[in-house]
């Protein structure tokens, strides 16, 4: 294929991809005319509930992800450190890993959020079968602080 050609179908992917960013965009300007804020009814969540972002997510505040935490009851914020939004694209391995672990514990019954904070191990561990890698990052459930305060995870 010659480069002219392949600039073009460059410009036409691009083109695809611009519209549909236009689409989406405006979709989610409508969803705020009809936005309700749920933030009064999350305590009303009974079941276990763990909470994920990348440690260098930017674009779901923080406050945002502290707000959930400290209004489900059974939930805990686990940050996967070295990832950004993209977590689940980023840190495949170790995102399945812990949703595995979460997922474990919870039907074992050893799940105990109580609205703490963790940061999950830099690697998946070879034979563990509960959340020994993750450590606590604030146990006080009022805690907001921000994962970027305690430097390198």
């Amino acid at each position: 294929m010659a480069r002219s050609e392949e600039r073009s179908d460059r410009t036409r992917h691009a083109r695809g991809w611009l519209i549909n960013d236009v689409y989406a965009l405006q979709n989610l300007m409508e969803s705020f005319l009809q936005f309700e804020p749920l933030t009064p009814r999350l305590s009303s969540i009974k079941v276990p509930t763990m909470i994920m972002t990348g440690e260098y997510d930017f674009l779901t505040p923080r406050p945002l992800q502290d707000s959930l935490r400290t209004h489900i009851p059974d939930s805990a914020l686990v940050i996967i450190p070295r990832a950004y939004h993209a977590f689940t694209l980023e840190r495949a391995e170790l995102a399945a890993y812990v949703m595995a672990r979460f997922a474990e514990d919870v039907i074992a019954g050893r799940w105990h959020g109580k609205k703490t904070i963790w940061v999950a191990p830099e690697e998946v561990a070879a034979n563990s079968r509960r959340f020994r890698g993750l450590r606590s990052f604030a146990r006080d459930p009022g805690a907001s602080r921000d994962a970027g305060a305690c430097g390198a995870v």
